[in-house]
Formats: C-alpha cells, structure tokens, sequence
C-alpha cells in the first residue's frame, strides 16, 4: 500500500513541476531492480525503494559546492604591466618593441582619432605580424562592442597569427564577452583560435553589478581591468589623489577575478612623471590584491614590473610554508609553526599564488633548507592561542649548578609568554639565552613523546 501512494504521488504533474523548480538543481531519474544506487554528488535526498520495476528519484538541492560556472584554471600569463600602445603613432609602435612589458596592448580604442581607425587597423596588423611572441604578450584593445568600429577591428586583427590577447573596452554584460568569443570562432587563424586570451575592461557602473556574470560569461576570458577614468565618468565621481572613491569598484574587481580564478588589472596612473606617486599606487594594488597595473608611458614600465613581482623574501617563505606542508602532511599533521607562526591552509594558498607569480614572472625559485626531524628536537606539551609551544618538560635538569628554583623559574617564563617568540626554537642555546637563564650547559633535550 505504502509503495502504491509513493508512486501515484510522483507520478502527479504538480509532483513533476515542483522537482523541476527551484530551489532544486538537477532531477535524475533511473529504473532500478533490487538495487540501491549511490551517487557522488554531495547530500542528496533520495527516496530508495528496492523494488523491481520502481522508479529511484534522487533530487539535489542547488549550493555553491555544485557550482559548474567556475572555469577551469589555465596556465597563467604573466601581467604586471599592461602597457598601451597607440596604434596609429609608428614611433610609438617602435619603440614599444623594446618595452620590457609582459603585455603589450596596441589599441585602437581611445588612443586613436576616430578618422585614423582603418589605418590604425592596418598599422597594428602589420606590427603584430612582425613581432616576436618570446618577448612579451603581443594584446589588442578593439573599440567597444556595439560601436560600429568592432567588427572592423575583430576582421583585421583577428587575421593575424601573432595575436595572443584582446582586451574588450567598456564591457557591461556577459554579452559582450560571449560576442567577441564567437568571432574568433569565426574569424581567427586555427593556430591562435584556441590560444586567444580575452581581458575585460570593466569602465561603469552597470559593469560592477554585472561582475559575476562577466567574470563567468567565457572559457577565454583571463583577466579583469579597472578602468577608473571612465568609471569616475559614469558615476560622476571626483577622482582624488586618496582613491578613496574606487575602493569599492576595485574590491569588487579582486574579488571576482579571485573567485573565477581570473586576474585583477589596476587602474592607470595619470602621473607618469612621479616615480613616488606610481610606487605608491603600485604598492596600494598588490596590498588590495591586484597582480598588475596598467601603464600608459615606457617610464612606468619597469617600476609596475618590480613592484608586482614578490620580492625575494615573501618568494623564500612561501617556498618554505610550500616545503613544510608536505612535510607535516605526510606525518597527518595539519598545522604547524614556521619563525614562531602557525601556518594553516589558507597560509598555503597564499604560498602557492605567490609562487605561481614568480614563476610567471620568471623567477627561478630557491629550494628551501631540508627540515629537521621534529622528533628528536622539541617536546610538545601543550598549546597557546593555537601555536605549539615548546615545553619546560624538554628541559632536564643535568648537574647541581641548576638549582630547583631556576627549573620552577623557567617554567613561569613559559606560561607567562602569550605567543612567544622562541616557539618551536631550533636551538637550545638560543631557547635558555631568551629565558634569561645562565647556565646554559645545564640543560639538554629530552626525546619526544607522541603528541
């Protein structure tokens, strides 16, 4: 009887529209007989009846975890300096072939009066053609989609098999994305069809809003820009020296780019003849998680380059945190202390996205110092705060010189340190020194039990 009313119930059409609705995701129906069927998606509902002849429904409840629209991760390109171009200006076309930019982006956007588009159009063809790949990322700005210029734009540039990049101006929906996708379906080479790079410039208000559907709008998109210029424009913002008033617009930026796995381009800086203000700038972006900047004069180049490449030490620790993650991972130890820090998983994450910039800029990186074994080093007994300590039980008392009150004092020093900065010390010496107890030789390491 019971299997009767299940059955009559999913058969009713309104059992048959709610399913198939929101909040569901998917609806997966399969005949079974006598057998229980297990699936891999994560929390399903199901309804198992092992009966022969009956219908298994399995419903799931649309969440994040199932999310599909997030593209798979492509190799990363290199592009801390955007540098533009002016495709109508032949010097300024020469000159760029010796630019050390990792992208160079000749445009026919605004840096070209609009009754020199065509030549433009040839001028870059002719420039892309003749360039050499090794050097740098060779990237056109076309005009806006919907101008009346793009199409133009998109039959010349996209003939060229030295293209690697187009950067879409202007972009407010997924739409214009998805427009420029096609044409290179159409129009591009086979040998740089599969190799085409998209870069939104992201320049408005409706442009923010609209961030998910463009981050996830094409497999060819890469890379995000801020274009403030035109931002402040559309919202009629006052742009100040503080860029207090894009704060908002570039974290929206960074956060989509970092949660489609794309790149975050910062904004130009209009003071190209202050070195101080763009190291500023520079320095800001890279804090707020930008990997790039966009430059609009050869002399802005090199400080982009350098202030978006990590430095040597921030390279060094993530190598290090890299190293001891697998280290402490082999023994099924998830956390642990690296100069007195505890190192976690999203410590990890940040290693990996530093070194991924490295390589992409090029930097050969250093292999760190095998690590000790903990075992015969540190006796654990207990935790602070979450960071493991060393403890005073690791110290025994090995001649009459060490009174029971020194031990007792030592002790107090261990309790009394919050998050001390002798954690985990690799040297005994240096652990007494910090303590302020004398008789240095007086103490030795004791083995370490299992924690």
């Amino acid at each position: 009887m019971f299997l009767t009313r299940i059955k009559h119930i999913f058969s009713q059409p309104f059992f048959q529209r709610a399913i198939s609705s929101p909040p569901f995701a998917t609806i997966f129906v399969k005949q079974i007989s006598n057998t229980t069927i297990s699936s891999t998606k994560t929390r399903p509902h199901t309804f198992n009846i092992n009966n022969s002849n009956t219908t298994l429904i399995t419903r799931y409840y649309a969440s994040e975890s199932q999310n599909t629209d997030k593209p798979k991760k492509k190799e990363i390109r290199a592009r801390r300096a955007l540098f533009y171009v002016p495709g109508s200006e032949e010097r300024k076309i020469s000159r760029s072939r010796t630019t050390p930019a990792d992208c160079i982006v000749y445009d026919l956007e605004d840096g070209v009066a609009f009754n020199r588009k065509g030549i433009a159009r040839e001028m870059v063809f002719d420039t892309l053609e003749a360039s050499v790949p090794e050097l740098s990322e060779k990237a056109v700005r076309i005009n806006a989609v919907g101008s009346g210029l793009d199409l133009d734009d998109l039959n010349v540039v996209l003939r060229s098999s030295r293209l690697q990049a187009i950067v879409i101006p202007k972009v407010q929906t997924p739409k214009d994305i998805q427009f420029v996708s096609r044409m290179i379906d159409s129009v591009a080479t086979d040998t740089t069809k599969s190799a085409i790079r998209l870069i939104a410039s992201i320049e408005s208000a409706l442009g923010i809003m609209n961030i998910k559907e463009i981050a996830t709008s094409d497999p060819r998109l890469d890379a995000l820009i801020f274009a403030a210029e035109d931002y402040c424009a559309d919202l009629g913002l006052i742009r100040t020296s503080s860029r207090k008033e894009l704060a908002y617009a570039r974290h929206v930026i960074v956060t989509a780019a970092s949660a489609y796995d794309l790149q975050a381009i910062d904004l130009v800086c209009l003071d190209y003849n202050d070195d101080t203000i763009l190291t500023e700038e520079c320095r800001e972006g890279r804090e707020m998680g930008f990997v790039g900047k966009q430059a609009i004069h050869p002399r802005q180049v090199d400080i982009i380059q350098q202030t978006f490449l990590p430095d040597d030490k921030d390279i060094s620790r993530a190598a290090r945190i890299i190293q001891g993650f697998k280290h402490h991972t082999d023994k099924g130890i998830g956390t642990f202390s690296l100069d007195g820090k505890m190192i976690d998983l999203p410590m990890l994450k940040w290693a990996e996205k530093i070194i991924a910039r490295a390589k992409a800029g090029g930097v050969t990186i250093p292999t760190p110092p095998p690590i000790e074994n903990d075992n015969t080093s540190r006796y654990i007994n207990g935790r602070t705060t979450g960071y493991i300590i060393v403890g005073p039980k690791g110290l025994l008392q090995q001649d009459n010189s060490v009174t029971e009150s020194d031990v007792v004092r030592t002790t107090d020093a261990f309790r009394r340190s919050p998050i001390p900065e002798w954690a985990m010390c690799e040297d005994i010496g240096s652990l007494v020194s910090i303590l302020s107890v004398q008789n240095t030789g007086a103490f030795r390491r004791s083995p370490i039990p299992e924690w």
